[in-house]
């Protein structure tokens, strides 16, 4: 069995002749072999993976069916479809990949392993057993108890018909019982939107057309006249990222620094259906965007969507890191706690916003609300560059501390900064917030930070004091390379 989420990847390419790619080019995204990887390795009751048209959904979830009933006994699976063709294209994707008829590689025929078959069910020599239903009614979606059961295109299927079809699913001791639900997003009103808002980040997944696309070795000109039937946007516009950081190449092309996009779909489908698609079809349902989303700067950040953790604590084994963003006497300042765990996740922890205290009152403020809930003050703390007066303060309370700030475009640029240091974490793994209402104000400015013209942006009602500590602390992580000195 499969130990790692690489070693997943290469059982899949050989017996199944299928490749994941293990790459996420867009911020917030998650690479298809890790989506596959984290449902396999039972890491979370309930999954939600958003992700393109035309993008291997189902036959993602054929895979998740194949590998459960190969590896565990009595595994018990039913797929529901929300209507009698999807499911019966969702049971001939299970069905091509147990049946090999290619002579040369006899490994990849796993009808040796199957007792019985009809048009809808496949029982396992184990004792594990596949399903597939058509969600249609509530009658459709009752049965016995499963532990696997996956929703195909959730958004799609009636929220009433969802609810009857959880209560089929239950745990064995060694198998998790996982409610597994992929779809495109359709619209801002469905099941997606309710998962969103209700669910916790660690719960939902999400890639784009560019995690699904293969390496382009096309001409990016040519991709600038290629535009939605609207107008509205251009192909290589989409590819390339909304800041205009000098790269002249897409993200998926095999000129970009990042090496290009790894995936499986050709290059050529996805410019063709952008040409028959309007822009907000396009956003939603080929980069993951519910449509009222479109102009926020972290599109991958639900405004009413939690997007916490609610039991992240201060781990002692890596850094305590902190932003800080000075005020003065008028405006508010804010000093935002967080750890970077290996190179995929932050971790926010807390923070604190103080109003009317000069630069010793903050960093006073600040260091007893780091006694207080880490038992210690920061390792690492990245401020203002133009608050010399908050630099001083704060070595005089932490005289142990690094205390620098993120030299560069990351200083200057507000725009640059939030999405390539903000966003950019999410390209592998995941910004995960912790509960509670003291950073209730960092995922308001999180969900309502819009574009308002080419490379500018805005947060109506005020400035994102929330949002440009946590810009600091995490652009100052990220070019920690070049900061190892102690100021």
């Amino acid at each position: 069995m499969p130990q790692t989420a690489e070693e997943l990847g290469d059982w899949c390419e050989f017996f199944l002749g299928l490749h994941f790619s293990n790459k996420a080019l867009s911020p917030g995204a998650t690479a298809p072999l890790q989506v596959l990887w984290r449902i396999f390795s039972q890491q979370s009751v309930r999954n939600l993976y958003i992700a393109a048209r035309g993008s291997g959904k189902t036959v993602m979830l054929a895979t998740l069916q194949l590998l459960f009933s190969h590896f565990y006994k009595t595994c018990k699976t039913v797929h529901i479809s929300p209507t009698q063709k999807q499911s019966i294209i969702a049971y001939n994707d299970f069905q091509s990949l147990i049946h090999s008829d290619d002579e040369q590689v006899p490994w990849r025929d796993f009808s040796k392993f199957i007792k019985r078959e009809t048009n809808s069910e496949t029982d396992w020599s184990n004792g594990s057993r596949v399903e597939v239903r058509i969600g249609s009614n509530e009658q459709g979606v009752r049965g016995p108890h499963v532990q696997k059961l996956s929703l195909d295109e959730v958004d799609e299927i009636k929220s009433e018909i969802i609810e009857v079809a959880i209560g089929m699913r239950r745990s064995t001791d060694e198998l998790m019982g996982q409610l597994i639900c992929v779809s495109t997003w359709n619209t801002d009103a469905g099941p997606v939107s309710d998962f969103m808002a209700t669910w916790e980040t660690q719960n939902i997944m999400y890639s784009t057309f560019l995690e699904a696309m293969q390496k382009c070795e096309g001409d990016c000109e040519k991709c600038k006249k290629i535009k939605t039937k609207d107008n509205k946007l251009n192909f290589f516009d989409r590819c390339h990222g909304e800041i205009k950081d000098g790269i002249p190449y897409g993200r998926a092309h095999k000129n970009h620094p990042g090496g290009g996009s790894d995936g499986h779909v050709l290059v050529e489908t996805f410019q063709e259906n952008f040409r028959d698609t309007s822009a907000i079809k396009w956003l939603s349902e080929y980069e993951s965007r519910s449509p009222e989303t479109r102009d926020l700067v972290f599109y991958w950040f639900m405004k009413d969507d939690p997007h916490y953790h609610s039991n992240l604590k201060y781990d002692p084994n890596y850094p305590l890191l902190a932003g800080a963003d000075y005020g003065s006497s008028r405006d508010p300042s804010v000093v935002i706690f967080g750890q970077h765990i290996s190179d995929r996740d932050w971790h926010i922890l807390g923070g604190i916003e103080v109003k009317g205290l000069d630069s010793a009152g903050v960093a006073k403020k600040a260091t007893e609300y780091a006694m207080k809930n880490f038992g210690k003050v920061p390792d690492w703390c990245w401020y203002d560059p133009s608050a010399s007066g908050l630099k001083v303060s704060l070595i005089n309370e932490w005289p142990d501390c690094y205390i620098t700030f993120a030299k560069g475009k990351y200083r200057n640029d507000k725009t640059f900064r939030m999405i390539e240091a903000v966003g950019i974490p999410g390209l592998a793994g995941q910004i995960y917030i912790q509960a509670g209402r003291e950073l209730n104000e960092l995922r308001r400015e999180m969900g309502s930070y819009k574009f308002v013209g080419e490379n500018k942006t805005r947060l109506i009602g005020r400035s994102p004091d929330w949002l440009d500590a946590l810009s600091y602390m995490m652009a100052g992580k990220k070019r920690q390379d070049d900061l190892t000195y102690k100021e």
